[in-house]
């Protein structure tokens, strides 16, 4: 583990003061057990990725979710801000880059595999499961239809995502969804 990391308590504490509360936490704990399980994955099949840094990038994603509400400013980069001012360079930015708009926007496209499996992770986390990509793009299209436009976009960069992970892993897309299913799935349940 990276030292410079903070363990689950104080992260889950920086989340509690920042506002995050039951729904969200759980979604937060999900997608770091996602970003893990995948970044201990890619690890054994020899890429260059630390699992902890992943957990912890995925617990703290939504770190200002609520903080940021009303001030104009997106929560990815009022998280990002909040994870610098903590020391956490790295953490500070898996936040800036996870939002489902971020492979399509310059300076926020997720470039090292944490950023990567934590962009994913969110776009599959549907606690208490894992849920197909497509499963949490018609949630966002029911709650946000101002989105309506732009989605086919980000949903296109979050199959393309998905599909590089599991063809790093030599899996289908179906194999790799079902092995989420089934080893985080049971594992947040």
């Amino acid at each position: 583990m990276n030292v410079s990391l903070p363990d689950v308590l104080t992260a889950e504490a920086w989340l509690a003061e920042n506002g995050v509360r039951d729904n969200l936490l759980a979604h937060c704990r999900l997608v770091g057990a996602v970003a893990r399980h995948l970044a201990k994955r890619l690890r054994g099949a020899g890429e260059t990725v630390d699992p902890e840094l992943a957990h912890r990038g995925g617990l703290l994603h939504d770190i200002a979710k609520h903080a940021a509400k009303g001030t104009g400013v997106s929560h990815e980069i009022v998280g990002a801000q909040l994870l610098r001012e903590r020391g956490q360079p790295e953490l500070a930015e898996i936040a800036l880059r996870h939002g489902m708009w971020a492979p399509v926007t310059e300076g926020q496209r997720p470039e090292t595999w944490e950023q990567k499996v934590v962009y994913y992770a969110d776009r599959v986390a549907m606690p208490p499961r894992v849920a197909p990509v497509a499963e949490r793009f018609a949630d966002v299209r029911r709650r946000k239809p101002e989105l309506a436009d732009v989605l086919p976009q980000y949903e296109a960069a979050a199959y393309a995502q998905e599909r590089e992970i599991a063809e790093r892993l030599g899996l289908t897309v179906e194999e790799l969804r079902r092995e989420l299913e089934r080893e985080v799935g049971r594992a947040a349940s």
